[in-house]
């Protein structure tokens, strides 16, 4: 935690000393817990940025998610992603495919299937990083007749 201990400490001397912090420094100290696993951590940290008018970025709102899945708190990650609009902002390919391999790692292939679906709907094109974590998580799954389709659909 060493160089966290110290940026903590810096970011607390600015807000004691009367020094707002801005975007960005949330930002950065959010993606530094969220390395570490510090979901807790980041998330209030999200909260206070947010009491304070700043506006968080996608970047870190797709650590938030990850991190949330990586510790198995799948339904705050859900609720972040669906917390994205009131944010203002428009999740990315990386938002998806954060939560397709969330997913799929659980074998919730339908639910998979579906958000893929909804991400093409909103204007949001798939990469080969999304197509890779569906093919990963239909052949994990013994969706052989999908994945085939899916492996078509990436030609197309």
């Amino acid at each position: 935690m060493g160089r966290l201990g110290e940026a903590t400490d810096i970011f607390n001397g600015l807000k004691n000393s009367g020094i707002a912090p801005d975007s960005v420094t949330y930002n950065m100290m959010m993606k530094c817990h969220s390395k570490l696993g510090q979901v807790d951590e980041a998330i209030k940290l999200l909260s206070e940025m947010m009491e304070n008018e700043c506006e968080p970025d996608v970047i870190v709102i797709n650590s938030l998610i990850d991190t949330l899945y990586k510790a198995n708190r799948v339904e705050e990650a859900w609720q972040m992603f669906c917390r994205i609009k009131d944010m203002k902002l428009a999740p990315t390919v990386v938002t998806y495919n954060t939560l397709l391999d969330g997913l799929g790692k659980k074998g919730e292939v339908q639910k998979a299937m579906e958000l893929f679906e909804s991400m093409t709907r909103h204007g949001c094109p798939p990469n080969t990083i999304t197509f890779n974590i569906l093919l990963d998580c239909l052949g994990k799954n013994e969706e052989d007749d999908l994945a085939l389709k899916m492996h078509f659909e990436m030609k197309n």
